[in-house]
């Protein structure tokens, strides 16, 4: 912007100039400001829909899996899985249990060994189910198995539970920390074990090694016919 018939030793001119110099660092500041704001507000949009979109994943409240009566997906792996030592008490082998759901044979080998190797089973190989719940309850000091041969195989627990007069036939309302056989095929011989979370309204909430390949929780009418009994724990 000039001034007709200045010159630049003109102080009118001068004092233009210096005008216009400073209403075009003025505009190149307020540019850069709206575009820092514009970048902060896109970032934060995206964060967000990145949580909404991930509330969608997490361990199932009510998984699928072996005769599950309320079905429902696997979910993901408990981000705070822990298949360290179990505190002292049902609540601790409960916590212990319920800090690995989700945890899956195939990706999470290594961390459910962590259980099932005390009794000598790989998961990736071999059935774990027993591995897991048996191991869980002994640590945390509420079943002992001395005399149980094979901890390992449903029908030597519950053969050896009968022998200890620690059994309860299905009917029976068994507490948290109890461990559930179960018959699938209704031949009288168990082939699956989980340990009992809760009893409430007429249902046992279970949490199980192998269901699925995975850490499962599961719910089951408490007299369902693929129940076959259980043993009692301490406590």
């Amino acid at each position: 912007m000039g001034v007709a018939g200045a010159t630049a030793q003109d102080p009118m001119f001068q004092m233009l100039e210096m005008q216009n110099q400073m209403l075009t660092m003025m505009i190149g500041l307020l540019m850069n400001l709206m575009q820092a704001q514009g970048q902060k507000m896109e970032g934060a949009l995206s964060g967000s829909g990145g949580d909404i979109s991930g509330g969608g994943g997490g361990s199932s409240a009510v998984g699928g899996g072996g005769g599950s009566s309320s079905g429902g997906g696997g979910g993901a792996a408990n981000s705070n899985a822990s298949s360290g030592p179990a505190s002292p008490g049902a609540q601790g082998a409960l916590d212990r249990a319920r800090g690995m759901l989700g945890l899956n044979e195939h990706s999470n080998a290594a961390e459910i060994n962590k259980v099932t190797k005390e009794s000598g089973i790989d998961s990736s190989t071999t059935p774990w189910c027993a591995a897991f719940a048996i191991n869980i309850l002994k640590d945390a000091g509420i079943l002992d198995t001395t005399g149980l041969k094979n901890p390992n195989y449903c029908p030597e627990i519950v053969r050896w539970a009968k022998e200890k007069n620690i059994w309860m036939e299905r009917g029976s309302t068994p507490k948290p920390g109890d461990a559930i056989l179960f018959d699938w095929g209704a031949d009288g011989t168990s082939d699956h074990i989980g340990i009992v979370e809760k009893v409430e309204n007429g249902k046992i909430t279970t949490i199980e090694g192998n269901s699925s390949d995975s850490v499962k929780r599961n719910t089951y009418e408490i007299g369902s016919s693929k129940i076959m009994g259980f043993v009692k724990t301490k406590g």
